[in-house]
Order: C-alpha cells, then structure tokens, then sequence
C-alpha cells in the first residue's frame, strides 16, 4: 500500500510546485509575500526538500505554502514538521488556511500563554491533534524519500 504522500505528489519537483501554486496558492502567495520581506530584510533563504527556507528567531517556526521560516535553534525534527504542513498545503489546498493553518497558529499560541503566562504544564503532546501529528508524519516519510531518490 502507497503513502499518502507518494499517491499525492510521489517524489516530483513538478507536483510539488504545481499544487503549491495552484490548489494552494492562497498560502503560497502570502509565503511569496514574507519570502519578499525576508529578502530586502537581508534574510537568506535555502532549500530543504524542496521548500523554501528562512532562518528568522530563535526556536518556533511556520509554514506558507512552500516557504518555511523557522527558528535559528530549531532542529530536523521542527523543519520536518514545517515540510509537513506543506505537503498539506498541496491536499488540502483553499481549505488549508481553515482546517489546519488558522487552528494550528491559535493551538500554539495559546499552549505557549498556557505554560508561560499561567505557569501551568501540559498534559498532551503537540502532536495530539491530528493535523499536527499528520503534519509529522507527512514531512518525515516525504524528507525520507526525498533522500532516497538522491541516494540512487
């Protein structure tokens, strides 16, 4: 049985740019926008499987369409998960923003004021909703095929 990934973009250039900026042009085009910030800000970009990549801040990151902006201290596992929400972008296109864009952005913020404004700890995981730990998963089988077919 396919991955989901593989039955959606498989490892193509081509399917992972054409979806970004077809059913997932909203996001990619307000990416597009801070990719442009970013630049005349002084900001480099580089590649990471395909997505753009900014290094901005310190730990956190997101992701527009197929740009990524994450943390100068993040680690694979953070731009794994940003590659992630990518890869939604293609699937779930003008629904993006609304199913897993705007939800993931408030569940984070408020988690952060939950443990640092109320000193309170969490009792679930970052991962315990399913487009975050969809998210996940999607960025690292697509990372490691991504990675396999540069091997071969």
């Amino acid at each position: 049985m396919k991955r989901r990934t593989e039955n959606i973009i498989g490892t193509s250039a081509f399917w992972f740019y054409f979806l970004s900026f077809t059913v997932g042009l909203p996001m990619s085009i307000l990416g597009c926008i801070v990719a442009i910030i970013m630049l005349l800000s002084g900001y480099k970009a580089k590649i990471y499987n395909r997505c753009i990549c900014f290094t901005c801040g310190k730990y956190s990151g997101f992701t527009l369409g197929c740009f990524i902006f994450v943390g100068k201290h993040c680690g694979e596992k953070l731009l794994q998960h940003e590659l992630g929400h990518a890869i939604q972008n293609c699937m779930y296109g003008l629904f993006m923003p609304f199913i897993v864009a705007i939800p993931s952005f408030f569940r984070y913020h408020y988690r952060r004021f939950y443990v640092r404004k109320l000193h309170k700890r969490l009792h679930s995981s970052y991962e315990s909703i399913w487009y975050e730990a969809e998210a996940t998963a999607l960025g690292k089988d697509y990372a490691k095929r991504l990675t396999t077919v540069k091997n071969k």
